[in-house]
């Protein structure tokens, strides 16, 4: 019986022994209060209100010391715990983490947040979060940029819902900028800045792609990894075609790209042509097929490329230039070594071939670098239980040293924020309150 108790089945088995022992406290507990006076009932019970608390407590400590994470039964869970979060992925919170040093002597403070003008009032959202739930303050950026917006905070509310102790998150207000790239002093959460990046104001969140992209033809992360699965199964390493493929748009100030088609183009060795989701034969191939290729290429396009995420969710090897953009998983990302999950070639493409020539005839080298990635980026750092620890995180670390922001306006009556789930609803921040109002834009919005 010892012998059997590692891994998941020694968690079985402490959680079943915990669950017992709590069990017997509680019948225990209660048979001493039937037997008693009812002042010494009363008296029981108040010891039990402090000890019982106590005692849960520290078992759930025990119990979560000794939990791993496990992708298949954890890799979906939007619910984990921060000691959960921090312990399978040591890696996701380093750009959070460089933030708040940033701003540890120099507040965020509500003065930044009036003082926005331009592009960054019209392709932002201004939001709130007060006591774990999700209110909008201002959403001119929910007009812009496709479904981008409503995509994010979607996401946000999926993280705070799922998390039990969210009343406990600390309040924060804050700009989401859903443009390719934000420019200036203004703080906000954006989907990429530079690697090199010094800046105190920009802070980075998860792409609005971890929640869905139906503008691209992609849909929804939770499926676009189902299909990738079925893929993967259908054609194992062995059986998927050795070329290196990419497919992407095409605009003039896309230097990269035009490198590489120039490098690559009509080359026995790859698969590469520009597509156009308009075009009926553009060449598209739909995200989850990428896995049939056992070298799949990313180029950044104004800024980070949308679809890396999704790449790295194949059993594949990933080939791109050197970063030039982070994302929240950008610190588990490996170009060397025994734990290389990608592999990084110069910007211009130009040792593109030697590379995969390298790689093809050292297939063992090949197929380590996509079984790290599978381990590494897959599996553990682009999950959506990775994606709701981070949100979390980044309000925790964002409010640390931010301003504690107003809930109610000046007459102390008005919120000044509307809760998610109208706007959500309705597909606006503000309305007309009468009926005839809410009908109209009810059934715009819901045909």
């Amino acid at each position: 019986m010892l012998g059997l108790t590692t891994g998941r089945n020694r968690n079985i088995c402490v959680s079943l022994s915990a669950g017992l022992l709590i069990f017997l406290l509680l019948i225990s507990y209660s048979g001493l209060g039937t037997r008693e006076s009812e002042a010494g009932a009363d008296s029981q019970a108040q010891y039990g209100k402090k000890f019982l608390p106590q005692f849960a407590n520290t078992f759930r400590g025990y119990l979560f010391a000794s939990w791993e994470f496990d992708a298949v039964r954890d890799g979906d869970d939007y619910g984990l715990s921060d000691r959960q979060c921090s312990a399978a992925f040591p890696k996701l919170y380093a750009d959070i983490d460089e933030m708040v040093s940033r701003r540890e002597l120099n507040h965020v403070a509500k003065a930044d947040f009036d003082s926005v003008e331009g592009d960054h009032v019209g392709s932002s959202i201004r939001a709130m979060i007060h006591r774990g739930e999700l209110y909008i303050i201002s959403g001119d950026g929910l007009a812009d940029y496709q479904s981008r917006g409503f995509a994010t905070l979607h996401a946000i509310n999926r993280a705070l819902m799922a998390y039990t102790d969210r009343a406990q998150l600390p309040n924060c207000e804050f700009r989401i900028y859903v443009g390719d790239m934000a420019q200036g002093d203004d703080t906000l959460w954006v989907y990429t800045k530079p690697v090199e990046s010094d800046t105190e104001n920009l802070w980075l969140m998860p792409d609005f792609g971890m929640y869905d992209w139906p503008e691209a033809m992609i849909g929804s992360y939770i499926k676009s990894r189902r299909d990738m699965r079925v893929i993967e199964e259908e054609v194992p390493w062995e059986k998927k075609t050795q070329k290196f493929l990419w497919r992407g748009i095409i605009l003039p100030p896309y230097q990269s790209r035009h490198d590489l088609l120039r490098v690559a183009q009509d080359k026995p060795w790859a698969d590469v042509a520009t597509e156009s989701i308009n075009t009926p034969d553009s060449h598209i191939i739909p995200m989850a097929d990428f896995c049939r290729w056992m070298f799949v290429g990313d180029v950044k396009g104004a800024s980070w490329s949308g679809g890396a995420k999704y790449k790295h969710n194949c059993h594949s090897v990933f080939v791109s230039h050197r970063l030039a953009w982070r994302e929240i998983y950008t610190g588990a990302m490996v170009d060397s070594g025994p734990a290389q999950n990608w592999v990084s070639v110069l910007d211009d493409w130009s040792n593109l071939e030697e590379t995969l020539q390298d790689l093809i005839a050292n297939p063992a080298k090949a197929k380590m670098i996509a079984d790290n990635s599978v381990r590494t980026l897959r599996d553990r750092y682009l999950t959506p239980a990775a994606e709701a620890c981070y949100w979390r995180q980044l309000i925790q670390g964002y409010a640390s040293v931010s301003f504690e922001p107003d809930f109610f306006e000046s007459d102390n009556k008005t919120w000044r924020g509307t809760p998610f789930s109208s706007v959500a609803l309705m597909g606006m921040v503000k309305w007309d309150f009468d009926q005839d109002s809410l009908i109209t834009a009810a059934r715009v919005r819901h045909p």
